[in-house]
């Protein structure tokens, strides 16, 4: 939080700034309109002007450059808490699981906002059918989908392959 209020703050002055750029352009903008002034004076202006919607671009891009940052660091920064956050309710639900002999621990809450915890947080491995289920899937598959035997590597051929006989034009 504390981060992301940093970011709010210089991302506030970074605006105010812009702002203050936009208010001397449009300011320089209405005096080269300004017919009471002299051509020398709206020339001038026109140079500031154009110095100033440079530096108001430039800032501009800095800004989105800026908030593209802050949120990838952000990001990454919450990643790296919530990560180690969910090792520790990992360790501390696996060890109290096996004091109190459980086989199974799953968790029931499935928060869409994490949608890379884990649904089982603790097994014993007991009761594991994996290995059952696969053996039963693969008992019909000998000719469906792979064959009885498997495939031998082909042997080299003995012939060479004729060199290309060249074409007359």
């Amino acid at each position: 939080k504390e981060r992301g209020a940093d970011f709010d703050k210089a991302r506030i002055g970074m605006i105010d700034d812009l702002n203050l750029l936009r208010e001397d352009y449009n300011r320089l903008n209405a005096s080269i309109q300004d017919q009471a002034n002299s051509e020398e004076k709206r020339a001038d202006d026109q140079k500031k002007a154009q110095v100033k919607l440079a530096e108001y671009k430039r800032l501009e891009q800095q800004i989105i450059e800026f908030n593209k940052n802050a949120q990838k660091t952000l990001g990454d920064q919450t990643q790296r808490l919530r990560k180690g956050r969910l090792e520790e309710i990992q360790e501390v639900v696996s060890a109290k699981a096996k004091e109190l002999g459980y086989d199974w621990v799953i968790d029931s809450s499935q928060d869409v906002m994490l949608p890379r915890t884990p649904t089982v947080l603790y097994t014993n491995g007991k009761n594991d059918l994996t290995a059952v289920i696969i053996a039963i899937l693969n008992e019909d598959v000998v000719g469906k989908y792979k064959p009885s035997e498997p495939a031998k590597p082909a042997e080299p051929s003995a012939e060479k392959p004729a060199a290309p006989t060249p074409t007359e034009k």
